[in-house]
């Protein structure tokens, strides 16, 4: 049977699990693939698995997930679910630079207005949905906020993988 090997984040090895019960990976290109691990809590090396740490096949040491959640331990069974290690990304919240030729607009009042204080404009990009795209939006409630990325178009052709168009939450 294949064994799974379990790192820290510094990728210390922590152990070697050569019984387990079922893993299942699927992997996605485009997104972010799925794990979930089911193991007997007693079998040598489940003593490691926690969220935060990493796995992968020994054969195979390139696709690495990460544990997530521990949403089963009983005395009989333990089971893990995580993510492709480069699921680690949607935990993170990215923002353009301010040094961007991105602007923020404010509706208010019926009209839209410019922020300019980068103070304010950082406190609004990671505390407010904020509508991006190359236009603004067809309706506008008061105080929505409108990333123009026009400006920020013509620098990187970013188009849908910013979403386009779409309202982000930045909570």
């Amino acid at each position: 049977m294949e064994s799974i090997v379990f790192m820290d984040m510094a990728f210390n090895q922590l152990a070697e699990l050569t019984t387990f019960q079922s893993l299942t990976l699927t992997r996605s290109f485009w997104g972010i693939g799925v794990m979930n691990l089911t193991v007997h809590p007693q079998a040598q090396g489940a003593q490691v698995i926690e969220p935060g740490v990493l796995l992968f096949l020994a054969s195979d040491p390139q696709n690495v997930m990460i544990i997530e959640d521990i949403p089963t331990r009983t005395r009989d069974k333990l089971t893990a679910t995580g993510v492709q290690l480069k699921g680690i990304a949607r935990r993170r919240i990215i923002v353009p630079p301010l040094s961007l030729p991105a602007r923020l607009w404010r509706y208010s009042s019926g009209a839209w207005t410019e922020e300019t204080d980068p103070d304010t404009i950082r406190q609004a990009l990671t505390n407010e949905t904020v509508y991006q795209g190359f236009e603004r939006p067809q309706t506008a409630e008061e105080g929505l906020l409108w990333l123009d990325m026009t400006e920020l178009g013509a620098v990187y052709d970013w188009g849908n993988t910013l979403g386009q168009g779409e309202v982000a939450s930045c909570h």
